[in-house]
Protein backbone atom coordinates (compact mmCIF):
# COMPACT_ATOMS: atom_id res chain seq x y z
CA UNK A 1 0.00 0.00 0.00
CA UNK A 2 2.55 2.34 0.77
CA UNK A 3 4.74 1.35 -2.18
CA UNK A 4 1.89 2.39 -4.35
CA UNK A 5 1.40 5.88 -2.73
CA UNK A 6 4.94 6.56 -3.27
CA UNK A 7 4.62 6.18 -6.66
CA UNK A 8 1.06 7.63 -7.41
CA UNK A 9 2.85 11.05 -5.53
CA UNK A 10 5.87 10.78 -7.46
CA UNK A 11 3.89 11.25 -10.50
CA UNK A 12 1.97 14.82 -9.27
CA UNK A 13 3.32 17.59 -10.83
CA UNK A 14 5.47 19.77 -8.37
CA UNK A 15 3.35 22.42 -8.40
CA UNK A 16 0.60 20.68 -6.37
CA UNK A 17 3.20 19.32 -4.22
CA UNK A 18 4.30 22.74 -3.96
CA UNK A 19 0.91 24.37 -3.15
CA UNK A 20 0.64 21.56 -0.46
CA UNK A 21 4.10 22.75 1.24
CA UNK A 22 2.89 26.54 1.20
CA UNK A 23 -0.34 25.48 3.08
CA UNK A 24 1.87 24.69 5.80
CA UNK A 25 2.13 28.04 6.51
CA UNK A 26 0.45 29.99 9.58
CA UNK A 27 -0.56 32.51 7.30
CA UNK A 28 -1.01 30.82 4.30
CA UNK A 29 -5.38 31.63 4.24
CA UNK A 30 -4.21 35.44 4.36
CA UNK A 31 -1.96 34.97 0.91
CA UNK A 32 -4.50 36.27 -2.07
CA UNK A 33 -5.39 33.12 -4.12
CA UNK A 34 -4.07 34.76 -7.35
CA UNK A 35 -0.69 35.01 -6.09
CA UNK A 36 0.03 31.70 -5.03
CA UNK A 37 1.44 30.91 -8.78
CA UNK A 38 3.72 33.42 -8.47
CA UNK A 39 5.03 33.33 -5.61
CA UNK A 40 6.00 29.27 -5.95
CA UNK A 41 7.56 30.23 -8.96
CA UNK A 42 9.80 32.68 -7.15
CA UNK A 43 10.65 30.12 -5.01
CA UNK A 44 11.17 27.79 -7.12
CA UNK A 45 13.47 29.75 -9.06
CA UNK A 46 15.18 31.05 -5.92
CA UNK A 47 16.42 27.09 -5.62
CA UNK A 48 17.54 26.66 -9.24
CA UNK A 49 19.33 29.28 -9.04
CA UNK A 50 21.52 28.83 -6.15
CA UNK A 51 21.80 25.41 -7.05
CA UNK A 52 23.07 26.49 -10.19
CA UNK A 53 25.34 28.83 -8.61
CA UNK A 54 27.03 26.18 -6.25
CA UNK A 55 27.55 23.80 -8.99
CA UNK A 56 29.62 26.63 -10.74
CA UNK A 57 31.46 27.17 -7.84
CA UNK A 58 32.33 23.83 -6.92
CA UNK A 59 32.27 21.67 -10.56
CA UNK A 60 32.08 18.25 -10.14
CA UNK A 61 31.91 18.19 -6.62
CA UNK A 62 30.31 15.60 -4.52
CA UNK A 63 28.28 16.59 -1.16
CA UNK A 64 30.52 15.94 0.74
CA UNK A 65 33.32 17.63 -0.87
CA UNK A 66 31.32 20.66 -0.78
CA UNK A 67 30.84 20.43 2.75
CA UNK A 68 34.35 19.81 3.59
CA UNK A 69 35.53 22.72 1.42
CA UNK A 70 32.82 25.49 3.35
CA UNK A 71 33.55 23.95 6.65
CA UNK A 72 30.15 22.94 7.43
CA UNK A 73 29.68 20.71 10.28
CA UNK A 74 26.95 17.45 10.28
CA UNK A 75 25.87 15.78 13.32
CA UNK A 76 23.18 13.17 13.81
CA UNK A 77 20.56 13.15 16.85
CA UNK A 78 17.28 11.89 17.76
CA UNK A 79 15.30 14.66 17.25
CA UNK A 80 11.65 14.74 18.40
CA UNK A 81 8.19 12.70 16.09
CA UNK A 82 5.15 12.79 15.90
CA UNK A 83 2.01 11.80 13.42
CA UNK A 84 1.57 14.91 11.78
CA UNK A 85 5.28 16.69 12.15
CA UNK A 86 8.69 15.34 11.98
CA UNK A 87 11.97 17.42 11.03
CA UNK A 88 14.45 15.75 8.98
CA UNK A 89 16.93 18.19 10.06
CA UNK A 90 18.27 21.49 11.16
CA UNK A 91 20.56 24.02 10.66
CA UNK A 92 22.35 26.69 12.97
CA UNK A 93 24.46 29.20 12.29
CA UNK A 94 27.07 29.82 11.45
CA UNK A 95 27.65 26.00 10.19
CA UNK A 96 26.09 23.36 11.56
CA UNK A 97 23.88 20.91 10.24
CA UNK A 98 21.97 18.06 12.59
CA UNK A 99 19.83 15.29 10.92
CA UNK A 100 17.17 13.16 12.45
CA UNK A 101 18.42 9.56 13.05
CA UNK A 102 15.72 8.33 15.14
CA UNK A 103 14.35 7.04 11.20
CA UNK A 104 17.14 4.85 11.25
CA UNK A 105 16.31 2.21 13.09
CA UNK A 106 12.69 1.48 10.75
CA UNK A 107 14.61 0.79 7.31
CA UNK A 108 12.23 -2.34 7.81
CA UNK A 109 9.61 -0.61 7.31
CA UNK A 110 10.67 0.98 3.83
CA UNK A 111 12.60 -2.14 2.71
CA UNK A 112 10.00 -4.50 3.09
CA UNK A 113 7.54 -2.01 0.71
CA UNK A 114 10.97 -1.84 -1.72
CA UNK A 115 11.03 1.88 -0.90
CA UNK A 116 14.92 2.39 -1.13
CA UNK A 117 14.74 5.91 -1.46
CA UNK A 118 13.31 6.05 2.38
CA UNK A 119 15.68 4.16 3.43
CA UNK A 120 18.00 6.33 5.88
CA UNK A 121 21.33 6.07 4.37
CA UNK A 122 19.74 7.11 1.27
CA UNK A 123 17.52 9.89 2.22
CA UNK A 124 20.00 11.62 4.79
CA UNK A 125 22.22 13.08 1.73
CA UNK A 126 18.53 14.45 0.95
CA UNK A 127 17.84 15.91 4.30
CA UNK A 128 21.92 17.67 4.22
CA UNK A 129 21.25 18.67 0.73
CA UNK A 130 17.92 20.82 1.64
CA UNK A 131 19.95 22.18 4.91
CA UNK A 132 22.58 23.39 3.01
CA UNK A 133 20.75 25.73 1.09
CA UNK A 134 20.53 27.81 4.43
CA UNK A 135 23.24 27.84 4.10
CA UNK A 136 24.39 29.17 1.09
CA UNK A 137 21.25 31.39 0.83
CA UNK A 138 22.27 32.96 4.09
CA UNK A 139 24.39 36.02 2.65
CA UNK A 140 22.03 35.87 -0.64
CA UNK A 141 19.25 38.49 -0.94
CA UNK A 142 16.71 35.93 -2.43
CA UNK A 143 12.52 36.64 -3.13
CA UNK A 144 12.37 34.27 -0.06
CA UNK A 145 14.31 36.11 2.45
CA UNK A 146 12.68 39.31 1.75
CA UNK A 147 8.94 38.60 0.82
CA UNK A 148 6.81 39.95 3.34
CA UNK A 149 2.78 39.14 3.62
CA UNK A 150 0.46 41.91 4.96
CA UNK A 151 -1.60 40.65 7.50
CA UNK A 152 -3.37 44.00 8.85
CA UNK A 153 -2.85 47.59 8.73
CA UNK A 154 -4.32 50.45 10.93
CA UNK A 155 -3.78 54.03 9.08
CA UNK A 156 -0.49 54.11 7.59
CA UNK A 157 1.15 51.18 9.49
CA UNK A 158 0.63 47.36 8.11
CA UNK A 159 1.82 44.27 9.93
CA UNK A 160 3.78 42.55 7.58
CA UNK A 161 5.31 38.48 8.40
CA UNK A 162 7.65 36.33 6.10
CA UNK A 163 6.71 33.33 5.07
CA UNK A 164 8.71 30.06 6.11
CA UNK A 165 7.09 27.82 3.62
CA UNK A 166 8.70 29.73 0.95
CA UNK A 167 11.92 29.03 2.17
CA UNK A 168 11.33 25.92 2.67
CA UNK A 169 10.10 25.29 -1.13
CA UNK A 170 13.17 26.95 -2.50
CA UNK A 171 15.03 24.70 -0.26
CA UNK A 172 13.66 21.63 -1.95
CA UNK A 173 14.17 22.71 -4.96
CA UNK A 174 17.53 23.45 -4.47
CA UNK A 175 18.39 19.80 -3.28
CA UNK A 176 16.53 18.14 -5.92
CA UNK A 177 18.70 20.25 -8.45
CA UNK A 178 21.93 19.43 -6.56
CA UNK A 179 21.35 15.81 -6.14
CA UNK A 180 19.56 15.14 -9.38
CA UNK A 181 16.57 13.37 -7.65
CA UNK A 182 13.85 11.46 -9.52
CA UNK A 183 11.36 12.84 -6.92
CA UNK A 184 10.56 16.37 -5.03
CA UNK A 185 11.87 15.84 -1.59
CA UNK A 186 9.01 17.19 0.30
CA UNK A 187 7.76 13.67 -0.28
CA UNK A 188 10.02 12.63 3.14
CA UNK A 189 8.00 15.25 5.28
CA UNK A 190 4.96 12.94 4.06
CA UNK A 191 5.94 9.47 3.60
CA UNK A 192 8.88 8.89 6.43
CA UNK A 193 6.10 9.42 9.07
CA UNK A 194 4.58 6.12 8.01
CA UNK A 195 7.37 4.09 9.65
CA UNK A 196 6.16 5.09 12.83
CA UNK A 197 2.60 5.67 12.65
CA UNK A 198 1.75 3.35 8.88
CA UNK A 199 -1.89 2.85 9.46
CA UNK A 200 -2.53 6.29 10.33
CA UNK A 201 -0.29 7.54 7.29
CA UNK A 202 -1.45 5.28 4.66
CA UNK A 203 -5.06 6.60 5.50
CA UNK A 204 -4.01 10.15 5.45
CA UNK A 205 -1.58 10.04 2.50
CA UNK A 206 -4.51 8.18 0.75
CA UNK A 207 -6.97 11.18 1.91
CA UNK A 208 -4.74 13.63 0.88
CA UNK A 209 -3.82 11.99 -2.66
CA UNK A 210 -7.92 12.05 -3.33
CA UNK A 211 -7.74 15.62 -2.33
CA UNK A 212 -5.63 17.30 -4.29
CA UNK A 213 -5.35 15.33 -7.10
Amino acid sequence: MIGELWQAFKGLPEEKLQQLQLQESASFKKIPPAEIPELIAKAVADGKNLAANVEQKFPGCSLAEILKAQQVKVSFAELPISEKFISLGAFELPNQITINQSFQTKDAYFKKAGLSELLFENWQQVAIAHELFHFFAEPEELFVKSYRLSLWSLGFYQHQTSVGSLEEIAAMVFAKELLQLDYYPYLLNLFLPAAFYPKEAEGRLTKLFKRIN
